[in-house]
């Protein structure tokens, strides 16, 4: 597993991150997350990755809308996040937890049919975004859909124009987006 304390220590959070997270799981998870899921455009039968998946609130979202037939995967580099998603979503059998670096996580080429990434790329060091973008496109299949949110305030985030050209790196194409406040939302496919 890859580590840059040049990001967050989501292994030692805060409390304020703490106190965060517990908030997004308990009582905003739908407000918070679903809307960027919906826009996944979920059948019910896809494999989806839910990258940063964090604590596991998007990820509940995600599960609402699959399926037995569909798949999720819960990856973050955080032991300690992926450990609270495991928790938090034991009863699911259609997850599956990966601690890696999607660089790292094995993830066969062509495999995954949707991507949430929310509140992820601005927190990996510069050097380190596009060969994941890159990772996220050759993970992705034909047609794959991905969600992207990021902040975009100059103090934590970066901007829409950084996201669009490290998705198009990757082989994604743009089909909607909004970067009204302070979030960029972008919808991709493959």
């Amino acid at each position: 597993m890859r580590v840059d304390r040049e990001v967050p220590d989501f292994d030692r959070p805060s409390l304020m991150f703490r106190l965060e997270d517990v908030l997004k799981y308990r009582l905003l998870g739908e407000r918070y997350y679903g809307r960027a899921v919906e826009r996944l455009d979920l059948r019910g039968d896809e494999m989806v990755l839910d990258l940063g998946c964090g604590g596991g609130a998007s990820s509940r979202c995600i599960l609402r809308r699959l399926g037995d037939e569909g798949r999720l995967i819960c990856l973050d580099t955080s032991g300690n996040l992926l450990g609270r998603a495991r928790r938090r979503l034991a009863g699911a059998r259609n997850v599956e937890f990966v601690g890696e670096d999607i660089r790292d996580a094995g993830l066969a080429e062509g495999s995954v049919d949707a991507v949430l990434v929310f509140h992820v790329i601005h927190d990996i060091p510069s050097r380190d975004r596009g060969p994941v973008a890159l990772a996220i496109g050759r993970v992705m299949a034909p047609g794959g859909r991905l969600v992207v949110v990021e902040p975009t305030r100059a103090s934590h985030g970066m901007s829409p124009e950084e996201v669009r050209h490290l998705l198009s790196e990757a082989g994604l194409t743009e089909e909607m987006s909004d970067s009204s406040g302070h979030h960029y939302v972008g919808l991709y496919r493959k």
